[in-house]
């Protein structure tokens, strides 16, 4: 990879510094989290996922430091609602991230290749860090609530989209424990 690539994929990822995640922003949430910090702490979480899995725990961290890279572009479209997945938005929001990731990460295979290996989920690493994702999204849902900054029931739909999605033994449990702390 050359100088000029590597400036080019940074200033991607700097840009998801200041790209709001959509989602809280529709829940009335204000400063809302931005997808950088949703990536990086979706990262770390995958990474001791895929530990747990006794998976490739660098492959999923970094596929997960860039599985929403091209939101950089697009910004973070939803796709889903309280009455689920919008299957045409979502396959033309990933159209359009397939061709974003061709451009954005021309000079590097590598990380072009795990991003399509995690849109396309061809791997138990691609799994695990949907899993992160999910369960990243249901402990940034618990967060806000704990700081009164959604009302009760605002973020259900959060929780119920990763009790359906989530799949990994390990994920599960953690998603339990997090539903039990959130009654408690």
């Amino acid at each position: 990879m050359d100088a000029e690539d590597i400036l080019r994929v940074m200033e991607y990822a700097i840009t998801l510094k200041e790209t709001p995640r959509a989602g809280w922003l529709v829940k009335g949430i204000a400063d809302a989290e931005s997808v950088a910090d949703h990536s990086c702490a979706t990262a770390l979480l995958a990474f001791m996922l895929a530990q747990d899995e006794l998976l490739d725990a660098h492959k999923a961290a970094t596929m997960a430091i860039v599985h929403d890279l091209a939101e950089s572009v697009t910004g973070d479209v939803i796709t889903a609602s309280a009455s689920g997945i919008d299957k045409e938005a979502q396959r033309a929001k990933h159209a359009r991230e397939r061709e974003i990731f061709g451009q954005m990460l021309s000079g590097n295979d590598a990380l072009k290749g795990l991003a399509l290996e995690y849109m396309e989920q061809r791997s138990p690493e691609s799994r695990i860090v949907k899993d992160a994702d999910l369960l990243e999204l249901a402990m940034q849902a618990l967060r806000y609530e704990r700081q009164g900054r959604a009302e009760a029931g605002a973020l259900d739909e959060f929780w119920n989209g990763a009790r359906e999605r989530v799949h990994s033994v390990v994920a599960r449990r953690l998603l339990e424990e997090l539903e039990n702390s959130r009654k408690a």
